[in-house]
């Protein structure tokens, strides 16, 4: 087996631990994924589809779904009036607060899995691998 099939093997698997286990039918996988990013700070739309990798059309519907669940507040940029900044409402707040704890959890269980003294080479191993990955869609951004 290849790197690329246990890639593929591995990023499938935990998406599936992800919608059964996070998501758990309450909140769709794009959804869940707004949430965090909203957590750490308010995005403008365009942001927010950059970083899903979405249309800013599928953005607009994703964000008219939370802002009906009371979980994002819509407020005008100080700096640029034409924009529109999106913030966690404290709904929105809450659930972010859930969800990532239910992610964690779901974290632990799997590191868990792995022998003791293999865990810190793992977690090592992973932290490469997402600084490669945001290297390279960071160049293939650039030349888009």
């Amino acid at each position: 087996m290849s790197a690329a099939d246990d890639i593929l093997a591995f990023v499938r698997l935990f998406g599936l631990l992800e919608r059964q286990v996070v998501c758990c039918g309450t909140v769709s996988l794009p959804q869940c994924v707004a949430l965090q990013a909203l957590a750490s700070r308010p995005h403008t739309n365009t942001e927010l589809a950059d970083a899903l990798g979405v249309t800013r059309g599928a953005i607009t519907r994703l964000l008219d779904g939370m802002d009906g669940r009371g979980w994002i507040v819509r407020s005008r940029d100080a700096g640029d009036r034409r924009r529109l900044a999106v913030s966690l409402a404290p709904a929105g707040r809450a659930e972010a607060k859930r969800l990532g704890g239910l992610f964690e959890e779901s974290v632990a269980q799997l590191l868990a899995e792995l022998p003791a003294k293999e865990r810190p080479r793992v977690e090592r191993s992973l932290r490469l691998l997402r600084d490669a990955a945001e290297a390279t869609r960071a160049r293939w951004s650039a030349s888009a």
